[in-house]
């Protein structure tokens, strides 16, 4: 084979596995940085109205989210970023209101948002 066309597939096979992944930095490396997860188990916790739990995994949110900003960062605009805080803020907020039907709106918003940004 010669050596252009086999750089060629190369790149070819490169550029394919980068578009076709998702974003592989947001994946966590261990339960404490599983923000997927711990949004996941906050919606069951707002759902059954446990907010003693809620509050908990909110916690455990804003641990994760510490571990994983900086590389968040590397592909999201500080726009992303100040948003997905913003949120937690205002999460923070209904869980200790109790306000049941926003604080799962807002979990399921965070949700979205983490999801766009692993599409980045």
């Amino acid at each position: 084979m010669r050596p252009w066309l086999r750089t060629f597939c190369l790149v070819s096979l490169l550029a394919l596995l980068i578009t076709g992944c998702k974003n592989p930095l947001l994946r966590p490396t261990d339960a404490s940085e599983d923000i997927k997860g711990i949004l996941y188990e906050m919606a069951s916790s707002v759902e059954k109205e446990e907010w003693k739990n809620a509050a908990k995994q909110h916690q455990r949110l804003k641990k994760a989210w510490k571990q994983m900003k900086t590389r968040v960062s590397i592909n999201a605009s500080q726009d992303d970023i100040n948003d997905f805080e913003h949120e937690m803020v205002r999460l923070r907020g209904h869980i200790k209101k109790k306000d049941a039907g926003t604080a799962l709106a807002m979990v399921y918003g965070l949700q979205i948002t983490w999801e766009d940004l692993g599409q980045l």
